[in-house]
């Protein structure tokens, strides 16, 4: 690095924030230069170019830039990438988000799952909700990845996990609707599980929670 400008050093440093491989657009949104070419880290043999993108030559050569930099200096750079990929890659800004040390990460990687389930990534979303649960800092999000997580395990044929995560955003609940979200999830995981008296159980222990708003019960409901 020590042969290397300031421009390029500090690109170098951006894209190991960006990881082994990386596009031009991302770099020159984290360096701040929109005419930024990687010419010179080419000419350095630091990166080269690798079908439409750039890849950093080794990855020891990634791994030592980015052990260089201030913690400072890495979650805002961290930011900068989570603003870059907002409405391109919801995985990689909740990644960028949590390595920022953002609190809304646990929110960006609810909607990474969401992102990922509508398109069946399902097992993929899991592992995103895992990940929202592991930063989640407030029992709000924690009940809203719970809840999440429960589904997904349905839908990936666990009905006993499935269970177990309704279980723990019951727990959690602190509000009525929680409530009866937490106990409609558990009845769910209980029909499949060939558990009607349970279910049944669970959806008129659901009852006292439905708001006035609504005259169908969570029984009629889960049974139409």
């Amino acid at each position: 690095m020590d042969a290397l400008d300031g421009a390029d050093r500090e690109a170098l440093q951006a894209a190991s924030v960006l990881g082994q491989r990386f596009t031009l657009d991302a770099l020159r949104h984290l360096h701040g230069d929109g005419n930024y070419t990687c010419d010179g880290l080419i000419n350095h043999l630091m990166v080269r170019p690798d079908n439409g993108a750039f890849l950093i030559s080794h990855a020891l050569i990634r791994d030592g830039v980015y052990a260089s930099l201030l913690n400072t200096s890495k979650r805002a750079l961290h930011t900068k990438a989570a603003q870059f990929f907002h409405n391109r890659d919801p995985v990689l800004h909740a990644e960028h988000l949590e390595r920022a040390g953002d609190p809304g990460a646990a929110a960006a990687w609810s909607s990474a799952a969401k992102s990922l389930a509508e398109r069946y990534r399902d097992a993929r979303a899991a592992e995103a909700m895992k990940q929202g649960l592991l930063v989640a800092e407030s029992d709000v999000d924690r009940f809203a990845l719970t809840c999440f997580s429960g589904d997904l395990q349905r839908r990936l044929g666990n009905p006993s996990a499935s269970e177990s995560m309704f279980q723990q955003a019951l727990e959690l609940a602190s509000t009525d609707p929680q409530r009866c979200q937490a106990l409609i999830g558990i009845a769910a995981a209980d029909r499949l599980l060939a558990r009607d008296d349970d279910g049944v159980q669970a959806l008129d222990r659901a009852q006292p929670n439905v708001g006035s708003a609504t005259s169908i019960s969570p029984r009629s409901k889960f049974y139409s």
